[in-house]
């Protein structure tokens, strides 16, 4: 039997494989709005797989971290877009072991705050660019579904 373990046991140790693989897992929660108000405890891993607790984690301590923008303010965002920003929210933190702006996740951004860039030491420039797409302050400047799933399944071809 394999053991689960969370996102929180290995955050700043994933390997950039296991990143794309976590986005191709959990982009289908984009759709759903099931990766919206979710914290990094939610986020299961079991071998090679990542997925989404059957329970709705409502940690605001944890889950605020991954919440969009436009989540704050009116109510939690359950839309695609907001889905796509925890994504790429979960993606850096499973990367560096850090939470994006500082733990507030999208509720100091602007449109001026400055995305943070991924060296190359943790992470190729397709992921490091997709991460930053992914956290853009403007929804409709963030990748769809489809592009991330394709992008995905590209890396994880090679």
């Amino acid at each position: 039997m394999t053991k689960s373990i969370t996102l929180s046991d290995i955050a700043g140790y994933a390997t950039e494989r296991g990143v794309w693989q976590m986005m191709l897992d959990l982009s289908g929660g984009c759709d759903s709005g099931k990766l919206n108000n979710i914290g990094s405890q939610a986020v299961i891993i079991t071998g090679s797989n990542f997925h989404l607790q059957n329970t709705e984690v409502s940690d605001n301590t944890s889950g605020r971290a991954f919440l969009a923008p436009e989540s704050f303010g009116n109510g939690t965002d359950k839309s695609k877009a907001s889905g796509i920003w925890t994504l790429g929210a979960l993606a850096f933190y499973a990367i560096t072991g850090m939470h994006v702006f500082e733990g507030k996740g999208g509720e100091t951004q602007t449109k001026d705050t400055v995305i943070p860039r991924l060296s190359s030491a943790h992470a190729s420039r397709d992921l490091s660019e997709l991460i930053r797409r992914c956290l853009s302050y403007s929804p409709q400047a963030r990748p769809t579904k489809e592009e991330i799933e394709q992008k995905a399944q590209s890396a994880l071809a090679q």
